[in-house]
């Protein structure tokens, strides 16, 4: 009995202070995390409020595209470049310009919604265009191009609504390109498991190798040389003069 009674007034005896200092302490870190948390919060969804910005770019004649983009190319009279999408999304755009190349490019950064995000750029001209990665490209409105070289490499979506007398393409992997319009001459590679979709593209001469699990789908008026290698399939239509080659189980036919 007596024990408890020391206990006791030993407990009675400690001083009130240090317990008082330890409460502020403990509520003062508690608000101080709540302003915190609140900030962060407000700075992320910030970040991904959708904004459109316009971006500064000087004139060019060849574009690259890389990474993961959605990008708009249409014909116009002034060099323009508009990207929609998150605040994230848009600063982890690279954009750059040597010479005459116009460069734009991301990576993967699917945690700040890059798939969401739309580039619109407008252009009096386009020569070359290079694709990489997992990108989705669409030209339209260009008429009367002399020339046009379309490089395409990885899984990429690119399609043309146009007209150019000359056409070079060279896709690589298993990428898309489909064509809408019209031109004079048209030359194709594909390599991979690549698909070229030209139907409603009629060209008087077209040049096709594909190889490996490629199929290209062809419009030609006059001349078509094409060479199929692999598992390849070159599908035509028109009445050309035809000239092909095949190895494998590469095969031509008319659709």
């Amino acid at each position: 009995m007596s024990n408890l009674l020391d206990v006791l007034l030993i407990a009675d005896a400690m001083p009130v202070e240090p317990v008082k200092n330890y409460l502020h302490l403990t509520l003062l870190t508690m608000g101080l995390l709540a302003l915190v948390t609140t900030i962060w919060w407000q700075t992320d969804k910030e970040s991904y409020e959708e904004v459109t910005e316009e971006l500064p770019i000087t004139a060019f004649e060849k574009l690259e595209v890389w990474g993961m983009l959605n990008v708009l190319v249409s014909d116009g009279p002034t060099y323009s470049l508009t990207a929609r999408g998150s605040r994230q999304a848009i600063q982890n755009v690279k954009v750059r310009q040597r010479g005459k190349w116009l460069k734009m490019g991301s990576g993967f950064f699917f945690w700040h919604r890059q798939y969401d995000l739309l580039l619109t750029l407008t252009t009096p001209n386009l020569s070359k265009l290079d694709v990489s990665g997992a990108c989705t490209v669409q030209l339209s409105g260009f008429r009367e191009l002399p020339a046009l070289d379309i490089d395409i490499t990885g899984a990429s979506n690119v399609s043309l609504e146009g007209e150019a007398q000359l056409l070079n393409i060279d896709i690589t992997g298993a990428s898309r390109l489909s064509l809408i319009g019209r031109g004079s001459i048209l030359a194709a590679d594909l390599t991979g498991a690549s698909t070229l979709h030209a139907l409603q593209y009629p060209v008087e001469e077209a040049t096709v190798e594909v190889t490996g699990a490629c199929t290209a789908q062809i419009y030609a008026t006059r001349i078509l040389k094409a060479e199929a290698t692999g598992a390849s399939k070159v599908h035509y239509q028109g009445e050309p003069s035809v000239h092909f080659e095949s190895s494998g189980a590469g095969s031509i036919k008319k659709v």
